[in-house]
């Protein structure tokens, strides 16, 4: 919250606004070079009335009210100024602020740079090693390397193999088109997939209502019956149900 303004008024004797006759520094008694102002002034006047002149009281300037305004006027304009100074003091320490907070930024960005390069020489110095080691010949990279820089549709085009490419890129271009094929294979595998997702789905709604209609139109204990054997037969596996559908056949049979 802003502070008050200060109301500067200064030339109304009777302004309270600071009290500055309270202060300890201030006269009580207006001396110039060891004369009594006030005596001196009151002498005057004494001798201007002996003479037959009575000056108006208003047009005598009453040197109390003067200094006061002056003393007025010096407090306001200290005050004001004391204002600045501490305003700029608190701007001078946001900017040294500002100064070392750049600074550390500074130096933050210079370990940034200095922990990248580093990186950079470890991944070269990985990437070297690892070459060593599998052993990738150069004419090997150089076909991979033509492969991924050229355009899809300057290698896709036909069957026919342009006796104008490398050996080498004709390999690689004959991988990427089986790579193409089996990622169109993934796709249509995929959304067959998804299709037989949504025919089981759609199977299994139906067996669940049909199900629930056969069970209702049976009486209680058929019911039961067919539930218990439910219970009791749904952790079996096919080849367990194709087993005993067997026994069951044969049962039958025998009977």
């Amino acid at each position: 919250m802003a502070p008050a303004k200060r109301k500067l008024n200064f030339d109304n004797s009777a302004d309270s606004t600071m009290n500055f006759e309270a202060d300890d520094n201030f006269p009580r008694q207006w001396k110039i070079q060891g004369i009594d102002i006030d005596e001196r002034v009151q002498r005057l006047r004494d001798e201007l009335r002996a003479q037959g002149h009575h000056p108006a009281q208003n047009a005598v300037v009453d040197p109390n009210s003067k200094f006061r305004t002056e003393y007025r006027r010096i407090l306001t304009a200290h005050s004001i100024i004391t204002e600045a100074i501490r305003l700029n003091q608190k701007e001078i320490s946001w900017y040294k602020n500002a100064t070392e907070m750049m600074a550390n930024d500074i130096d933050a960005l210079k370990f940034r740079r200095e922990h990248l390069d580093k990186s950079v020489e470890d991944l070269k110095n990985q990437l070297s090693n690892l070459e060593s080691s599998v052993g990738i010949l150069k004419s090997q990279q150089l076909a991979v390397k033509s492969v991924l820089d050229l355009r899809e549709d300057e290698y896709m085009g036909g069957d026919d193999v342009d006796s104008n490419y490398p050996d080498d890129y004709n390999k690689f271009g004959k991988i990427s088109k089986l790579c193409e094929v089996a990622l169109k294979s993934y796709d249509d595998v995929k959304k067959r997939t998804e299709q037989l997702q949504k025919t089981l789905m759609t199977e299994r709604n139906r067996e669940r209502r049909q199900r629930e209609t056969i069970l209702n139109g049976m009486d209680e204990k058929e019911r039961t019956r067919v539930e218990e054997l439910d219970e009791m037969f749904k952790d079996f596996s096919l080849d367990q149900l194709k087993a005993l559908r067997d026994r069951m056949r044969i049962a039958r049979q025998q009977n």
